[in-house]
């Protein structure tokens, strides 16, 4: 008699993020929308709105099984620190202005406490990642990406 086949979970592709509020989306279209006047001839993948979010820490797969514990570590990080108060500001592109790959609002806060939980969470979270911690981060929100190009356009950002 054959035995019964365990199925696998899939690894699940995840990332930590704080939800942006409804009106700030608002408010973040608005610019982003002005960007897409600007830069109409060039070749942008605009992010909808009910995707902004501010990313603290990419994980990529994380085995299934293993969430549970994931979210307990997350959320003793997060019980440790008050509330935020961030403030959109400033558009850029990464990695830099001649290459335009990525196009972001940047996201501010008074005390340094948005660089203090990112870090936090990096750090309670990296036993669940192979993904490498980032050396510096740079709070922002992506509006758009740049498609797949040919040879020799690029986005003026």
């Amino acid at each position: 008699m054959d035995e019964p086949k365990v199925q696998e979970e899939k690894p699940l592709r995840l990332f930590i993020a704080i939800p942006i509020p409804m009106g700030v989306k608002r408010e973040i279209e608005k610019a982003q929308n002005e960007l897409r006047d600007l830069l109409q001839q060039s070749r942008v993948s605009w992010t909808r709105p009910e995707q902004f979010h501010l990313t603290l820490r990419f994980l990529g797969k994380v085995e299934a099984g293993r969430l549970s514990a994931l979210i307990d570590a997350v959320r003793g990080v997060c019980n440790e620190f008050a509330a935020l108060n961030l403030v959109a500001k400033g558009v850029g592109c990464f990695p830099n202005l001649r290459r335009p790959r990525v196009i972001w609002i940047g996201v501010e806060d008074a005390a340094p406490q948005k660089v203090q939980l990112q870090q936090r969470i990096q750090a309670a979270t990296q036993p669940f990642t192979t993904e490498k911690p980032e050396e510096r981060f740079h709070g922002h929100l992506t509006v758009g990406r740049e498609r797949d190009r040919g040879q020799g356009e690029q986005i003026a950002c």
